[in-house]
């Protein structure tokens, strides 16, 4: 059946109707993929403001500052034992109510020379102001030494 036949038996409406539904279905899809469910993407902007093995002040795992329209998070591992171990940041998603970021924390491997000295290793973020609880997803990595 080719098309001229088919719009004198149907006619013309329920194929208009069938093209603004089906319009409509994809731009509500894409609206709801794009903006709430899209995989491993930044929302924003973050950018690594400071990272290093010694924070002389952290007192928790997650700390926040806010300024007007953005805020740092520093996140802090806590004390270690040596200077192989370090933290880095990864990336960030949104999910639902919360904003997911991955870290990568790299420990001493099984043959590596450390220096002996207490560390503390860092990273601090910078990030326009949301109001979403923030989760950590931390990836353990081993160095390899030899």
């Amino acid at each position: 059946m080719d098309l001229r036949a088919f719009f004198k038996t149907v006619g013309k409406r329920p194929v208009i109707v069938f093209l603004i539904l089906s319009g409509l279905v994809f731009c509500l899809m894409y609206y709801v993929y794009a903006k709430h469910m899209w995989p491993f993407q930044t929302p924003f902007n973050i950018s690594v403001v400071s990272s290093g093995q010694y924070c002389e002040d952290c007192l928790a795992p997650i700390e926040i500052v806010e300024f007007d329209s953005h805020q740092w998070v520093k996140i802090s591992q806590g004390e270690k034992p040596n200077s192989c171990y370090s933290l880095s940041f990864q990336r960030s998603e949104i999910r639902g109510s919360q904003l997911k970021i991955t870290l990568k924390e790299e420990v001493p491997g099984d043959h590596c020379v450390c220096g002996m000295v207490i560390t503390k290793p860092f990273v601090i973020l910078n990030m326009p102001k949301i109001s979403k609880e923030i989760v950590l997803d931390v990836i353990q990595t081993k160095k390899e030494c030899s």
